[in-house]
């Protein structure tokens, strides 16, 4: 690479660390975006969620010009190729510090703090993206036709921004919906796992017939938050069935509904004895009837 750049910039050499940098947050910059929205969609991944994994293709634009980065600045690239390289970093880096931004701004305080954590995340690669991009090119010779090799790569934000722009509602959708409803799936596996559980450690009663019972104050199973019926924008309510001869609860049965149906969920939720999670979109508590997850 140290020839090939000197053969076409002459006497000054560039500074090899710098683009190391840019191309090493280049490749944190995608596995930040990508990690943590699969690792939220196969969280509770379900067959019903299949469609939920072309997010991420469908939003290619965003992220895509992060493997052009990382692949241009690969040691064999020649100097013209990597003032390209940079244009593209340049250009990529600002659409998505100022998306991410405004997403972080936005909701700030009504997401999940995992969310908040990854937006400001992103927003701080950008920021070394943007600067290792600028001291990487002013450590190489500037010549005549380096603006018209920034301002070919226009298109790069200019398309990013259509694509928000057409997307953005379902973007919002999916940044509050993903978090909310699988943390009630995987609050409402919780409640079976300790129903289990209690009923093992109580032969004589069966399974506890509130959610108080499961809670810290008593057996401990499940968190105080859960405990009090209200977690991550749902109401929780279990209920069971009459004691038989013996005195013991051999059914029960969870809701888990949105307090607020159609802000950041808008699907309700069931479970059982059996452990099979059932679930509808409809303004109603979810039953027995509902297709399961």
């Amino acid at each position: 690479m140290l020839s090939s750049l000197n053969s076409e910039t002459g006497s000054r050499r560039v500074r090899f660390g710098w683009l190391r940098v840019v191309r090493t947050v280049a490749l944190c910059s995608l596995l930040s975006i990508l990690v943590p929205w699969y690792a939220a969609i196969f969280r509770d991944f379900s067959r019903q969620d299949r469609y939920d994994l072309l997010w991420p293709i469908v939003f290619c634009p965003l992220w895509l010009p992060y493997i052009w980065v990382f692949w241009g600045l690969r040691p064999n690239a020649g100097a013209h190729a990597v003032k390209k390289t940079l244009a593209v970093a340049l250009v990529c880096g600002f659409l998505i510090l100022v998306l991410f931004s405004f997403l972080l701004t936005v909701t700030f305080l009504d997401a999940d703090r995992q969310i908040v954590i990854v937006l400001a995340l992103v927003v701080l690669l950008q920021v070394a993206l943007l600067l290792g991009t600028i001291k990487a090119y002013y450590s190489m010779d500037r010549e005549p036709g380096d603006l018209q090799i920034l301002l070919r790569r226009l298109w790069i934000p200019i398309v990013g921004i259509a694509v928000v722009v057409i997307i953005l509602p379902n973007l919002f959708f999916l940044q509050k919906r993903v978090p909310y409803e699988a943390s009630s799936v995987s609050s409402l596996r919780t409640i079976n796992t300790a129903q289990v559980e209690f009923a093992r450690t109580h032969p004589d009663r069966g399974f506890a017939s509130s959610l108080a019972e499961l809670g810290p104050g008593s057996s401990g199973l499940i968190d105080s938050v859960l405990a009090s019926g209200k977690k991550s924008e749902y109401l929780y309510i279990l209920t069971t069935s009459p004691p038989d001869s013996q005195g013991r609860t051999s059914q029960y049965s969870v809701l888990a509904r949105p307090l607020h149906y159609g802000k950041n969920t808008q699907r309700s939720f069931f479970t059982d004895e059996s452990g099979v999670l059932r679930s509808t979109t409809e303004n109603r508590a979810a039953t027995g009837q509902d297709p399961p997850l």
